[in-house]
């Protein structure tokens, strides 16, 4: 995804960022009636790739959930773009502004069981988990 620029308001932040016509990945996928594990096989390579080249750049998402994944082009499942990055830190962050974050159901365990006084911190692989959630459910 692209950022072109960004307006501030009194009480708002508007970003300009690419257009993608396609669908929510998961929606795409449970309208089709038999869902191969050849169909799927795309869409789970380029979220994997996704990840890798966020995690390269020392950034963990720790929201990813099938509202995140957007098609960038309509019909095209391997045309991917993760989305919404609110909850996104550095993985080398000290403290966290958002110690407990994400979307109940892909919340991975360490995330969970994190607590506020506690200065234990999580890594990347929280992302992992929450892929693992959503390609179980394909």
């Amino acid at each position: 995804m692209k950022f072109y620029e960004i307006h501030e308001t009194v009480n708002s932040v508007y970003m300009v960022v690419d257009y993608f016509p396609g669908k929510e990945l998961m929606r795409r996928i449970f309208k089709k009636k038999n869902i191969s594990e050849k169909t799927i096989k795309a869409p789970i390579k380029s979220l994997l790739k996704a990840i890798l080249y966020m995690h390269e750049k020392g950034i963990m998402h720790r929201d990813i959930k099938p509202e995140n994944i957007v098609l960038k082009e309509k019909r095209k499942l391997k045309s991917l773009a993760l989305i919404d990055f609110g909850l996104a830190t550095f993985v080398d962050q000290e403290n966290y502004i958002f110690y407990r974050c994400g979307t109940p159901g892909f919340i991975a365990p360490e995330i969970i069981r994190m607590k506020k006084n506690n200065l234990t911190t999580y890594t990347e692989k929280c992302d992992i988990f929450s892929a693992g959630v959503i390609f179980y459910i394909l």
